[in-house]
């Protein structure tokens, strides 16, 4: 019995490795063995006996494997058989045209169906499951095609099941992770029976997969995901494409291109694309960071329940854990660093390098320049595969973060992930997950699988909740085993509040506000309990040698920022920041990334200072900022009175801008709040870019300023960074669809506008054949003439 379970299991092994080259043409026993969570030595063994049945072929020049002979002859066999995506592609064709839509075929299998062919639609914009994919019969138009010819009795099977039915709220905009049953039992059984023309919209608005989770977002209107490939195919870099409306002039038509913007989002937004937030995203650079062969998979720490709030040695209870593929972690080999700048610092120019050139607009050298100097950092944790690469530092575009995660009191798992796919669409560079309530490790796990962008933490949080949060308990010993949790999870870049020393705390007794930092106040305390130095500066080089087997960055602490206006640029503040340079030095001299935090609550003439000195201190590593707040006065809008500072202290020279929401100082932000924290800190982080003289920042300005005055209404919203909302306020006082097309708005109406007037000088200096100057000369002679004639 013993000998039949290890030849079934060796067989679901060797169809596993089977299964690897389904997006890839050709492997190397590393990368296998990373993909499926086997040692080596076993795909070995397994790979030399599929060579033997010509299942695979093994190149002897490049040692990878790919698929062999005999599984062409299935293929071909299969080809040549009764196969329906086969026999019904020339009709599945022949509709394509004449629908001008995309024509799929399904099999139904039990509860899912299963995609078996596909005929492409032209439309630039499309949504598209790969053929092979298996989708749910509770979700979709062809399912409800599936479910109107099946039999009563198997509908009633179906609909009884666990999985059915589950879908997004349709009432939701966003359209991305909100799940809701639905319990009218009658609305479910009519929707899947008798209907047989349901189109593509609605199939659009229902996108849950299987228990109702997914991780699409809604496209901005007029736009569309593109891609700019790089010397490799797997180079695909996202932009989004936003269409223009041709100008129409007395002199003809003027043709206006689309417009290309940075694109933060992800394959959330690209029609092609499934989205499941319980199978994650891609594993965009799993190819990147294997083909190095400087990493190895091993077996990581075992989750404990104190890791998600539990006592040690109670019962695993809580959140759902995510459910996706998960291989083991990878970790770079004994001895060898597998950072972005180790690499710089050695001439190579990685594939995360180029990638991240393409989305700035320069050249993938200069990226290679910037992180060897430390004037930038490009945050990619090799156990985070599914982030694209970018970069902070201030020769490029100035980036924001957007804070979210769970409180003792407040928020859940589903909340969390959902702030995050909605701060990315919003535009949000990185997402810091500062979890303090139950479940961190969980979070923050389904947080990541589905994040495009670097995630960061705080790890001194977790370590705080795991002894019950008592500073005077934490240990070294503990955090470090948090570090290694985290890396091996894929957090792409650590705050660390290294500089709060025993000898600075007294500094802050003059304050007005004390300690505002959380892990400042945390590490002041346990130094203060056990009247030690603190063991994150003790013990520095050794977070240095984890941080850099994993390439997770730094993000020093500024434990002793001011938390008001009174306590800016003070003693305190000076002196950490002193030590945040002194530890710079040591991180770099293991190649190991680090950009460096600021305040706070600063007044507009004392920012520049901060700049200026971080710069100098820190010899130009990247500066990353909360704000800075310019006045204390305005709780519920400190959104507003921190993208002021954001706004200066980004044309001063920091790299990027941590968002500050309507909530700051008063609870933990909701949706909508991080939407509101999102788009000020766009504004800023942009004026920035315009005042700073990036060469791609004004484009979008022009694009929008020509638009406005040409009045083309669509552009104007579309080009915004809030589309809907500015759509929203338009049809407040003129929602007719012809007002879209009108010359004026609801400020001045049709008569004093003034660009209509402008347009009306315009038009007669042409009608004259004069410079628009003379127009207006001789329109304002002519008015002239006409008040004294009348008087």
């Amino acid at each position: 019995m013993e000998d039949r379970k290890l030849t079934v299991r060796a067989v679901e092994r060797a169809l596993d490795i089977l299964l690897c080259f389904t997006t890839r043409s050709d492997l190397g026993l590393t990368e296998i063995a990373t993909q499926i969570g086997l040692h080596k030595s076993t795909v070995h063994r397994l790979m030399a006996t599929l060579e033997e049945k010509g299942f695979v072929i093994r190149d002897a020049a490049t040692e990878k494997y790919r698929l062999g002979i005999r599984i062409w002859e299935l293929s071909a066999h299969m080809s040549r058989s009764d196969d329906p995506a086969i026999l019904l592609l020339p009709a599945m064709e022949r509709l394509r045209d004449r629908l001008g839509e995309t024509v799929s075929l399904y099999l139904r299998d039990g509860s899912e169906r299963i995609r078996i062919q596909a005929v492409q639609s032209d439309q630039a914009i499309r949504r598209v499951a790969p053929v092979g994919v298996r989708l749910p019969l509770s979700v979709g138009a062809s399912s409800k095609v599936l479910m109107a010819f099946a039999t009563e009795e198997d509908r009633e099977d179906l609909m009884n099941g666990p999985e059915w039915p589950v879908f997004i709220d349709p009432k939701d905009k966003c359209a991305s992770i909100s799940i809701q049953k639905i319990t009218n039992e009658k609305e479910t059984r009519a929707m899947s029976k008798g209907n047989r023309t349901m189109g593509q919209d609605e199939q659009d608005q229902q996108l849950a997969k299987e228990k109702g989770a997914t991780g699409r977002v809604q496209p901005f209107p007029g736009s569309r995901k593109v891609y700019i490939y790089g010397s490799r195919p797997d180079i695909a870099v996202p932009e989004r494409e936003i269409a223009l409306h041709d100008t129409n002039t007395p002199q003809g038509v003027e043709h206006n291109e689309p417009l290309r913007v940075y694109d933060t989002s992800g394959p959330m937004t690209d029609p092609g694309f499934h989205a499941d937030i319980r199978a994650g995203l891609p594993a965009l650079r799993t190819r990147w960071i294997t083909e190095r062969e400087d990493v190895e998979a091993y077996r990581g720490r075992t989750v404990k329940p104190e890791d998600n709030g539990q006592k040690p040695g109670g019962k695993r209870a809580g959140a759902e854990e995510y459910p996706g593929l998960r291989g083991q972690p990878l970790r770079g080999i004994a001895g060898r660093s597998v950072t972005q700048m180790h690499y710089a610092r050695q001439g190579i120019i990685t594939p995360e390098m180029e990638f991240a050139a393409i989305r700035e607009g320069v050249k993938p050298e200069f990226v290679r320049q910037e992180l060897a100097s430390g004037r930038a950092i490009l945050p990619s944790n090799i156990n985070h595969p599914e982030s694209e690469p970018m970069l902070i530092g201030r020769h490029f575009h100035v980036k924001i973060n957007a804070n979210i995660g769970n409180s003792a009191v407040s928020s859940s798992i589903e909340e969390e992930v959902e702030k995050m796919t909605w701060a990315v669409r919003w535009g949000s560079d990185t997402v810091m997950d500062l979890s303090t309530g139950k479940d961190i490790h969980t979070t923050r796990e389904w947080i990541i699988r589905n994040s495009p962008v670097p995630i960061g933490t705080v790890p001194l949080y977790q370590a705080l909740e795991k002894v019950n949060g008592e500073a005077e308990a934490l240990t070294w010993e503990l955090y470090r085993d948090t570090l290694i949790e985290q890396a091996e999870q894929g957090v792409d870049y650590f705050t660390i509040h290294a500089g709060v020393l025993l000898r600075y705390i007294p500094m802050t007794a003059k304050r007005m506000t004390g300690i505002v930092s959380r892990g400042g106040s945390i590490m002041a305390a346990w130094c203060l309990a056990h009247h030690q130095e603190n063991f994150l500066y003790t013990h520095f080089e050794e977070i240095c040698e984890i941080m850099k087997r994993y390439d997770v960055a730094f993000s020093l602490g500024d434990g002793l920022r001011p938390g008001s206006i009174y306590d800016a640029n003070d003693e305190a503040q000076m002196a950490e920041l002193a030590t945040l340079g002194e530890l710079t030095q040591i991180a770099w001299k293991h190649d190991v990334q680090v950009m460096i935090e600021g305040p706070g609550h600063v007044p507009m003439h004392k920012i520049k200072e901060n700049v200026d000195l971080q710069m100098e201190i820190c010899k130009e590593a990247p500066f990353y900022t909360l704000g800075p707040l310019t006045t204390d006065i305005a709780p519920g809008y400190d959104h507003i009175t921190s993208a002021i500072g954001a706004a200066m202290i980004g044309w001063f020279g920091t790299s990027m801008l941590c968002y500050v929401t309507p909530k700051e100082h008063l609870g933990l932000p909701n949706k909508d709040d991080v939407r509101e924290g999102v788009i000020a800190y766009k504004i800023a982080a942009h004026a920035a870019d315009l005042a700073k003289g990036h060469p791609r920042a004004q484009r979008r300005d022009d694009a929008l300023s020509k638009a406005r005055f040409e009045f083309r209404w669509r552009d104007q919203f579309n080009l915004s960074l809030d589309p809907e909302r500015a759509l929203s306020y338009h049809d407040e006082t003129l929602p007719a669809e012809g007002a879209k097309e009108a010359h004026f708005c609801s400020m001045c109406g049709p008569k004093f506008c003034s660009m209509r007037i402008t347009q009306d000088i315009r038009a007669f200096a042409a009608d004259k054949g004069v410079s628009e100057n003379e127009a207006l000369a001789a329109g304002m002679q002519e008015k002239a003439e006409e008040y004294r004639t009348r008087s």
